[in-house]
């Protein structure tokens, strides 16, 4: 159980890092001079939304998703063909490509914890000492046995519940307690949504009132 919850934790903060490094990168091409700027945010805002509609769904059914791959090159060409005219721009082209490199190497770490989980030989056993746990405790010779019957129960309640959550966590994106989505979602709401507020973009200044 402690492996499982350890699993999902860990799991989580790869969710966590890739979505920092996201947000963290599409920053950092909002400063880029139009027409790559825009072509820039426009992959980044694919490439989450393929993550929220696509991938998503498809981790929660226990299949990694290869559909964003063709948006990970897009990126790829787009940021390759920046020309830097400026130290500036140079300075801020090899940060957008070392965001670019944590970027792929989170999606890579977040699609290897689909599979994460208990093998088959683990799980049976987990499945053979609670049965053997059971046995064990009925065997006990108690002289009142209503004591004996309920210690018995109890012990195979305990063990009952410990299998569910076992089962509950044992894959970080199905059932109610998994990997949240969260990030992504707050991310593409807050920073990358067509018509909000865009970085690089000056919000209207409100009229004088009288």
């Amino acid at each position: 159980m402690v492996g499982d919850w350890s699993t999902l934790t860990e799991t989580q903060q790869k969710v966590d890092d890739e979505a920092s490094t996201l947000a963290a990168f599409y920053l950092d091409v909002s400063q880029y001079p139009e027409p790559s700027r825009g072509r820039l945010q426009n992959d980044l805002r694919r490439y989450t939304r393929e993550v929220i509609d696509v991938a998503w769904p498809q981790q929660q059914k226990g299949i990694i998703p290869r559909g964003n791959v063709a948006v990970v090159a897009s990126l790829a060409d787009d940021l390759a063909a920046f020309e830097p005219a400026s130290e500036e721009q140079k300075i801020l082209q090899m940060e957008s490509c070392n965001k670019f490199n944590e970027l792929v190497e989170g999606r890579r770490s977040r699609l290897l914890g689909v599979t994460a989980g208990l093998s088959g030989a683990l799980w049976a056993l987990v499945l053979i000492g609670a049965v053997i746990n059971i046995a064990v405790t009925w065997c006990f010779h108690l002289r009142n046995q209503k004591m004996h019957f309920w210690m018995t129960a109890l012990t195979s309640s305990l063990l009952g519940l410990m299998i569910f959550l076992l089962a509950a966590m044992d894959h970080p994106y199905l059932g109610k307690i998994a990997v949240s989505l969260e990030p992504f979602q707050l991310i593409y709401n807050d920073l990358m949504k067509p018509g909000g507020s865009a970085p690089g973009s000056r919000a209207p200044s409100a009229s004088p009132t009288r």
